[in-house]
């Protein structure tokens, strides 16, 4: 396993609307290919509490790591930025993205997209959550 970067040469970013998006777009993928925080973090040859940081917002990995955690969910660099632009422009983080009105800079919301994270989630939760989680779709859908 490759060594994680040395923090004081990268620094402890504070969160930022584009970290939090990345990390929200690596949980979201992870999550959609079924993969555990520990098998990405394998996959990609870093520690499990670094990828967890990454994930969590509060480290921004190295080009190199960006790179290792594309290439082990099956992306490219350039795919799994756009994924957290996707989600910092959601955040509100207008730094990062441009201001476009384009939807494929806004956070992934077609039916297929949304389904395929919802049965990921639904599989992990109780039954008794699942009946919540139906009971207020239904209320928000006026039904």
């Amino acid at each position: 396993m490759a060594p994680d970067p040395d923090p004081s040469t990268l620094g402890d970013k504070p969160e930022s609307p584009f970290g939090e998006g990345l990390g929200r777009a690596i949980k979201v993928l992870r999550a959609m290919r079924d993969l555990s925080r520990k098998a990405l973090a394998k996959a990609a040859g870093v520690s499990y509490s670094y990828l967890a940081e990454i994930e969590g917002g509060t480290k921004q990995p190295s080009p190199q790591v960006l790179e290792a955690l594309a290439r082990a969910l099956d992306l490219s660099v350039s795919e799994l930025v756009a994924q957290a632009e996707r989600w910092a422009v959601e955040a509100g983080d207008f730094v990062h993205a441009p201001l476009t009105d384009d939807a494929s800079l806004r956070r992934p919301t077609e039916i297929p997209d949304l389904l395929k994270e919802l049965r990921v989630l639904l599989a992990r939760m109780r039954p008794e959550d699942r009946e919540r989680l139906l009971d207020l779709a239904r209320r928000l859908a006026g039904k």
